[in-house]
Protein backbone atom coordinates (compact mmCIF):
# COMPACT_ATOMS: atom_id res chain seq x y z
CA UNK A 1 0.00 0.00 0.00
CA UNK A 2 1.11 3.18 -1.48
CA UNK A 3 0.18 6.34 0.93
CA UNK A 4 -0.04 9.05 -1.04
CA UNK A 5 -0.48 7.36 -3.91
CA UNK A 6 -3.36 4.42 -3.64
CA UNK A 7 -4.73 6.63 -0.28
CA UNK A 8 -4.54 9.45 1.14
CA UNK A 9 -4.14 10.70 4.87
CA UNK A 10 -7.40 12.48 4.53
CA UNK A 11 -9.16 8.89 2.85
CA UNK A 12 -7.65 6.88 5.89
CA UNK A 13 -9.48 9.50 8.35
CA UNK A 14 -12.35 8.59 6.37
CA UNK A 15 -12.04 4.79 7.02
CA UNK A 16 -12.50 5.16 10.50
CA UNK A 17 -8.59 5.95 11.85
CA UNK A 18 -8.70 7.90 14.73
CA UNK A 19 -5.13 8.98 14.13
CA UNK A 20 -2.23 8.80 11.73
CA UNK A 21 1.61 8.80 12.85
CA UNK A 22 3.94 10.03 9.95
CA UNK A 23 6.98 8.02 10.12
CA UNK A 24 8.28 7.35 6.92
CA UNK A 25 11.48 8.79 7.43
CA UNK A 26 13.61 10.31 4.90
CA UNK A 27 15.09 8.09 2.64
CA UNK A 28 14.92 10.75 -0.88
CA UNK A 29 18.37 11.56 -1.84
CA UNK A 30 18.69 15.58 -2.58
CA UNK A 31 20.09 16.21 -6.16
CA UNK A 32 20.73 20.14 -7.00
CA UNK A 33 18.82 19.74 -10.06
CA UNK A 34 21.81 21.34 -12.23
CA UNK A 35 22.34 20.06 -16.38
CA UNK A 36 23.86 16.75 -16.53
CA UNK A 37 22.36 15.06 -13.20
CA UNK A 38 21.03 12.18 -15.49
CA UNK A 39 24.72 11.53 -16.87
CA UNK A 40 25.98 8.00 -16.37
CA UNK A 41 28.42 8.17 -13.13
CA UNK A 42 26.11 11.07 -11.07
CA UNK A 43 25.60 9.27 -8.20
CA UNK A 44 23.52 10.23 -4.70
CA UNK A 45 25.87 9.10 -2.06
CA UNK A 46 23.09 6.73 -0.46
CA UNK A 47 23.23 4.37 -3.40
CA UNK A 48 27.55 4.91 -3.83
CA UNK A 49 28.08 3.53 -0.22
CA UNK A 50 24.99 1.04 -0.46
CA UNK A 51 26.21 -0.80 -3.64
CA UNK A 52 30.26 -0.40 -2.07
CA UNK A 53 29.68 -1.42 1.74
CA UNK A 54 26.73 -3.46 1.26
CA UNK A 55 26.58 -4.49 -1.76
CA UNK A 56 30.31 -5.29 -2.29
CA UNK A 57 30.19 -3.60 -6.30
CA UNK A 58 33.82 -3.06 -5.58
CA UNK A 59 34.56 -6.29 -6.34
CA UNK A 60 34.51 -7.66 -10.00
CA UNK A 61 32.51 -10.51 -9.60
CA UNK A 62 29.43 -8.75 -7.90
CA UNK A 63 25.90 -8.65 -9.72
CA UNK A 64 26.16 -4.95 -10.22
CA UNK A 65 30.08 -3.61 -9.84
CA UNK A 66 30.72 0.01 -9.78
CA UNK A 67 33.48 1.55 -12.03
CA UNK A 68 36.58 2.30 -10.94
CA UNK A 69 36.54 5.76 -11.84
CA UNK A 70 40.10 7.86 -12.22
CA UNK A 71 38.58 11.48 -10.88
CA UNK A 72 35.65 12.01 -9.04
CA UNK A 73 34.01 15.10 -7.67
CA UNK A 74 31.60 15.12 -4.49
CA UNK A 75 29.11 17.51 -3.91
CA UNK A 76 28.88 18.71 -0.16
CA UNK A 77 30.52 19.42 2.62
CA UNK A 78 29.09 16.68 5.39
CA UNK A 79 30.44 13.33 7.11
CA UNK A 80 28.88 11.28 4.08
CA UNK A 81 30.45 13.39 1.43
CA UNK A 82 33.54 12.31 3.81
CA UNK A 83 32.61 9.07 4.02
CA UNK A 84 31.92 9.02 -0.20
CA UNK A 85 35.03 10.50 -0.87
CA UNK A 86 37.37 8.43 0.82
CA UNK A 87 35.82 5.44 -0.76
CA UNK A 88 36.04 6.45 -3.70
CA UNK A 89 39.75 7.41 -2.49
CA UNK A 90 40.61 3.97 -1.65
CA UNK A 91 38.90 2.61 -5.04
CA UNK A 92 41.62 4.56 -6.74
CA UNK A 93 40.56 7.77 -7.67
CA UNK A 94 41.46 11.17 -7.31
CA UNK A 95 39.09 12.88 -5.30
CA UNK A 96 37.63 16.51 -4.74
CA UNK A 97 34.90 17.50 -2.25
CA UNK A 98 33.11 20.37 -3.75
CA UNK A 99 31.73 22.89 -1.09
CA UNK A 100 30.19 26.31 -1.49
CA UNK A 101 30.89 27.39 1.72
CA UNK A 102 34.52 27.89 3.51
CA UNK A 103 36.42 25.54 5.85
CA UNK A 104 34.77 26.88 9.10
CA UNK A 105 31.42 26.56 7.86
CA UNK A 106 31.91 21.95 6.78
CA UNK A 107 28.82 20.25 8.45
CA UNK A 108 31.31 17.50 8.95
CA UNK A 109 32.96 16.95 11.92
CA UNK A 110 36.46 17.92 12.92
CA UNK A 111 38.03 14.44 12.70
CA UNK A 112 36.28 13.31 9.52
CA UNK A 113 37.48 16.71 7.65
CA UNK A 114 41.18 15.56 9.32
CA UNK A 115 40.98 11.86 8.39
CA UNK A 116 39.82 13.09 4.53
CA UNK A 117 42.95 15.16 4.19
CA UNK A 118 45.44 12.41 5.59
CA UNK A 119 44.32 10.21 2.75
CA UNK A 120 44.69 13.07 0.15
CA UNK A 121 41.41 14.16 -0.35
CA UNK A 122 41.51 17.85 -2.24
CA UNK A 123 38.90 20.23 -0.73
CA UNK A 124 37.90 22.93 -2.70
CA UNK A 125 36.24 25.13 -0.69
CA UNK A 126 34.00 28.45 -1.90
CA UNK A 127 32.78 26.25 -5.43
CA UNK A 128 29.96 25.56 -6.34
CA UNK A 129 28.71 23.20 -9.40
CA UNK A 130 26.94 24.65 -11.88
CA UNK A 131 26.18 22.24 -14.87
CA UNK A 132 27.65 18.16 -15.31
CA UNK A 133 29.11 17.61 -18.84
CA UNK A 134 29.03 14.13 -21.14
CA UNK A 135 30.62 12.44 -23.34
CA UNK A 136 28.74 11.05 -26.57
CA UNK A 137 27.98 7.59 -24.86
CA UNK A 138 26.28 9.86 -21.94
CA UNK A 139 28.89 9.34 -19.60
CA UNK A 140 29.93 12.11 -16.94
CA UNK A 141 33.23 13.83 -18.93
CA UNK A 142 33.73 17.08 -16.24
CA UNK A 143 31.93 19.43 -14.34
CA UNK A 144 31.65 22.92 -14.39
CA UNK A 145 31.98 25.21 -11.13
CA UNK A 146 31.37 28.62 -10.14
CA UNK A 147 33.88 30.65 -7.16
CA UNK A 148 31.64 31.32 -4.09
CA UNK A 149 32.15 34.25 -1.49
CA UNK A 150 30.72 34.53 1.66
CA UNK A 151 27.76 37.09 2.04
CA UNK A 152 25.91 37.86 4.92
CA UNK A 153 24.05 35.14 7.74
CA UNK A 154 20.96 33.29 6.38
CA UNK A 155 18.43 32.01 8.57
CA UNK A 156 20.93 28.83 9.62
CA UNK A 157 23.20 31.59 10.80
CA UNK A 158 25.76 30.67 8.69
CA UNK A 159 27.14 33.08 6.20
CA UNK A 160 25.38 33.03 2.78
CA UNK A 161 27.92 31.49 -0.38
CA UNK A 162 27.25 34.34 -3.43
CA UNK A 163 28.46 33.61 -7.03
CA UNK A 164 31.44 35.42 -7.81
CA UNK A 165 30.32 36.30 -11.34
CA UNK A 166 32.81 35.12 -13.93
CA UNK A 167 34.75 33.05 -12.16
CA UNK A 168 33.13 29.98 -13.81
CA UNK A 169 35.75 26.99 -14.69
CA UNK A 170 35.82 23.36 -15.71
CA UNK A 171 37.74 20.27 -14.10
CA UNK A 172 37.78 16.84 -15.51
CA UNK A 173 35.88 14.01 -13.68
CA UNK A 174 34.14 10.40 -14.67
CA UNK A 175 32.19 10.65 -11.83
CA UNK A 176 30.09 13.08 -9.73
CA UNK A 177 28.67 12.20 -6.06
CA UNK A 178 25.97 14.08 -4.34
CA UNK A 179 26.45 14.40 -0.67
CA UNK A 180 23.85 17.24 0.06
CA UNK A 181 21.34 15.32 2.43
CA UNK A 182 18.10 13.04 2.28
CA UNK A 183 14.10 14.68 2.31
CA UNK A 184 11.15 12.82 3.01
CA UNK A 185 9.38 11.74 0.16
CA UNK A 186 6.28 13.70 -0.42
CA UNK A 187 4.08 11.01 -1.60
CA UNK A 188 3.59 9.87 1.79
CA UNK A 189 1.65 13.23 3.02
CA UNK A 190 0.36 14.13 -0.91
CA UNK A 191 -2.92 15.51 -1.00
CA UNK A 192 -3.49 16.07 2.79
CA UNK A 193 -4.83 19.61 2.60
CA UNK A 194 -3.64 21.91 5.79
CA UNK A 195 -0.62 19.42 6.53
CA UNK A 196 2.08 22.16 7.23
CA UNK A 197 5.51 21.57 5.86
CA UNK A 198 8.63 22.68 7.30
CA UNK A 199 11.25 24.95 4.78
CA UNK A 200 13.25 21.25 4.09
CA UNK A 201 9.99 19.39 3.70
CA UNK A 202 9.45 17.81 6.60
CA UNK A 203 5.83 17.52 8.28
CA UNK A 204 6.34 20.16 11.11
CA UNK A 205 4.73 19.35 14.69
CA UNK A 206 4.98 21.22 18.03
CA UNK A 207 6.52 19.98 21.24
CA UNK A 208 3.94 17.07 21.84
CA UNK A 209 4.15 15.61 18.79
CA UNK A 210 1.07 17.39 16.65
CA UNK A 211 0.65 18.32 13.04
CA UNK A 212 -1.56 21.22 11.48
CA UNK A 213 -4.11 18.28 10.67
CA UNK A 214 -6.39 16.93 13.95
CA UNK A 215 -5.48 13.16 14.61
CA UNK A 216 -1.76 13.77 12.82
CA UNK A 217 1.29 12.42 14.79
CA UNK A 218 4.46 13.29 14.05
CA UNK A 219 7.54 12.77 16.01
CA UNK A 220 9.56 15.76 16.69
CA UNK A 221 13.41 16.50 15.79
CA UNK A 222 15.23 19.46 18.05
CA UNK A 223 17.41 21.54 16.28
CA UNK A 224 17.66 25.17 15.73
CA UNK A 225 14.43 25.78 17.86
CA UNK A 226 11.99 23.88 15.29
CA UNK A 227 9.97 20.68 15.24
CA UNK A 228 9.69 18.77 12.04
CA UNK A 229 9.75 15.38 11.44
CA UNK A 230 12.84 13.51 12.08
CA UNK A 231 14.81 13.35 8.79
CA UNK A 232 18.24 11.82 9.33
CA UNK A 233 17.54 7.74 11.23
CA UNK A 234 14.91 6.20 8.59
CA UNK A 235 11.34 4.69 9.29
CA UNK A 236 12.51 2.47 11.96
CA UNK A 237 13.20 4.89 14.36
CA UNK A 238 10.64 7.18 14.07
CA UNK A 239 8.15 3.99 14.16
CA UNK A 240 9.40 3.14 17.73
CA UNK A 241 8.72 6.35 18.76
CA UNK A 242 5.92 6.73 17.06
CA UNK A 243 4.54 4.24 19.37
CA UNK A 244 5.31 5.76 22.72
CA UNK A 245 3.92 8.98 21.25
CA UNK A 246 0.85 7.43 20.21
CA UNK A 247 -0.05 5.56 23.66
CA UNK A 248 0.70 8.79 25.65
CA UNK A 249 -1.12 10.64 23.76
CA UNK A 250 -3.86 12.25 26.56
CA UNK A 251 -6.11 14.30 23.74
CA UNK A 252 -6.43 11.37 21.49
CA UNK A 253 -7.33 8.85 24.60
CA UNK A 254 -10.34 10.76 25.86
CA UNK A 255 -12.21 11.07 22.40
CA UNK A 256 -15.03 9.41 21.20
CA UNK A 257 -14.76 5.74 20.70
CA UNK A 258 -11.33 5.61 22.48
CA UNK A 259 -11.89 7.51 25.83
CA UNK A 260 -11.86 3.74 27.64
CA UNK A 261 -8.54 3.30 26.99
CA UNK A 262 -5.24 4.21 24.50
CA UNK A 263 -5.70 0.24 23.65
CA UNK A 264 -8.90 1.11 21.82
CA UNK A 265 -7.34 4.17 19.58
CA UNK A 266 -7.69 2.92 15.90
CA UNK A 267 -4.20 4.35 14.58
CA UNK A 268 -2.28 3.70 11.33
CA UNK A 269 1.24 4.41 11.18
CA UNK A 270 2.45 5.26 7.96
CA UNK A 271 6.16 4.13 7.86
CA UNK A 272 4.60 0.34 8.36
CA UNK A 273 2.80 1.05 4.87
CA UNK A 274 5.81 2.92 3.05
CA UNK A 275 8.31 -0.13 3.82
Amino acid sequence: MVIGKVLTITELFDMGYEAVFIGSGAGLPMFMNIPGESLVGVYSANEYLTRINLMKAYKPEAETPILHNKKVAVVGGGNVAMDAARCAKRLGAEVHIIYRRSEAELPARAEEVHHAREEGIIFDLLTNPVSIQGDEKGHVESITCIRMELGEPDASGRRSPVPIQGSEFTMEADAVIMALGTSPNPMSYGGTPGLERTRKGCVAADEAGHTSVEGGLCRRRRRHRRRHCHPGHGGRQARRKGHRRVFEEQEIRQKGPAACGALTVKVLFLGLLLR
